[in-house]
């Protein structure tokens, strides 16, 4: 699948740009962007070799990859608490694309087959969250102060319904809440304010690191935002903060925190 891709469009060929630059800006987000409108993952393959093809840059491509990834984790109603494949992967794929020992071969393979994991696919059932990517979504939010939002926004996930997922048959059939949509909102009007990333992302950790059901995947995907967070441009950097949010809400619908507990207990003795 991935060589057919590389072999009609010649991109071996070819003397595609390794970094990005300002001008690739605006290619970067509708190629991101319009990555989050296929229902099915599988069609994304053809424009991403289609952008590399007309000039966009290796690097440009990852990060318009990682807008997708983002853009898509909130277009889904998925609610495994542990969903953390669409970031880590192309986390990971964006390492290998600063590698300089990795062949061009293996680069252009690892972005043409950035969403075709079958862990990934699971959440490509559930493509039905298309609201919380929408230019409205914050429009009936009150206006708040970067401390006001912040602490609303903390509200909105420790106030998310239990759901206990031992008594469940499987977490990766949980749809989360319609609660989860309101902290997805209440984030992405943090990001559209230009209120300071860190202290938002000092909070979420907080509660990442009380999860002890995921064995840690909760962490992993933490981490993975913020990375992908602070190695994308703005204006899209949004779509990082707000996945943020969502992975909270839904690692907190658990409330597995018994581990987390006892090491307070532990530290406080």
């Amino acid at each position: 699948m991935g060589r057919g891709t590389t072999c009609e469009y010649k991109l071996l060929e070819m003397d595609i740009l390794t970094n990005s630059s300002a001008a690739e800006t605006e290619r970067i987000g509708e190629l991101g962007m319009e990555r989050a409108q296929y229902a099915s993952y599988f069609d994304t393959i053809e424009p991403i070799a289609r952008a590399l093809a007309d000039g966009l840059s290796l690097e440009g491509v990852g990060e318009a990859v990682s807008i997708g990834a983002a853009a898509s984790y909130l277009s889904t109603s998925y609610g495994n608490p542990m969903d953390a494949h669409l970031h880590t992967g192309i986390s990971n794929r964006r390492y290998v694309l600063r590698q300089q020992g990795v062949s061009l071969k293996n680069k252009l393979l690892g972005l043409l087959t950035e969403f075709t994991g079958p862990e990934v696919l699971l959440g490509a059932r559930k493509f039905d969250w298309g609201c919380n990517i929408e230019p409205d979504s914050t429009a009936s939010l009150p206006d708040r102060s970067q401390d006001q939002l912040l602490e609303a926004i903390v509200k909105s996930i420790d106030g998310q319904p239990l759901i206990k997922w031992a008594e469940l048959v499987s977490p990766a059939n949980t749809v989360p809440p319609e609660e989860v949509k309101e902290t997805v909102a209440l984030a992405r009007q943090y990001a559209e304010k230009g209120f300071e990333p860190e202290p938002y992302f000092n909070r979420l950790a907080e509660i990442a690191c009380r999860d002890d059901y995921t064995e840690m995947h909760s962490l992993k995907h933490f981490q993975a935002i913020v990375d992908e967070y602070y190695t994308t441009r703005e204006p899209f950097r949004w779509v990082h903060l707000a996945s943020a949010a969502k992975s909270a809400a839904i690692i907190q619908l658990g409330r597995e925190h018994s581990v987390y507990r006892k090491a307070k207990e532990v530290i406080a003795a």
